[in-house]
């Protein structure tokens, strides 16, 4: 989408998208990736690391998950909001791009963003969906973003186990970790 009720003209906002730099047509078309364990079941959880950060946005996967960034005195609140994360000033336009799940996997669309999408550093067009797979880096506007997929484990119930007793591994054996 684009943002039409932005300030013509030279009046601007503190909160007023603006193009950062031109945005270069990739000429070659994206190489096809081979399918990994994680694209035989939906994710329940997309986490988006922001790289150069400590930073992580977890959310759980819904049909569509607006990216973008909020504009409160619009009442423009994404589904996923990149403005604590500098979205304003890295080019994030409020209704910038959508992750949708489809029946089999989990697209991207760029939804009329000014300062663009990539994935994996390929410009994505305009309204085109792109397949997005765990370990992918997505770049909002400048803001680049590590795309993993949590896939919550099968549990067999019985009678007698207790959800304390499933078996889902816990990371690391009670090391301490200096960060």
């Amino acid at each position: 989408m684009t943002d039409l009720s932005e300030p013509s003209g030279e009046e601007t906002t503190q909160h007023s998208t603006r193009h950062l730099e031109t945005v270069q047509e990739s000429a070659e078309k994206m190489p096809v990736r081979a399918t990994g364990p994680l694209d035989q079941v939906l994710p329940w959880v997309i986490e988006l690391r922001v790289v150069g950060t400590a930073s992580t946005i977890q959310v759980r996967v819904s049909e569509h998950m607006i990216i973008g960034r909020s504009d409160p005195e619009r009442g423009i609140e994404p589904d996923i909001n990149l403005a604590p994360y500098g979205g304003h000033v890295l080019g994030v336009s409020r209704h910038h791009a959508v992750i949708a799940a489809t029946e089999d996997r989990i697209i991207i669309r760029d939804i009329g963003s000014s300062n663009g999408t990539r994935l994996n550093g390929y410009v994505l067009h305009r309204g085109e969906d792109y397949r997005l797979r765990h370990g992918d880096e997505l770049t909002v506007g400048q803001l680049h973003l590590q795309v993993l997929f949590a896939v919550v484990p099968l549990v067999v119930e019985n009678e007698n186990d207790s959800a304390t007793d499933s078996l889902i591994p816990k990371p690391g054996s009670g090391q301490h970790i200096l960060v």
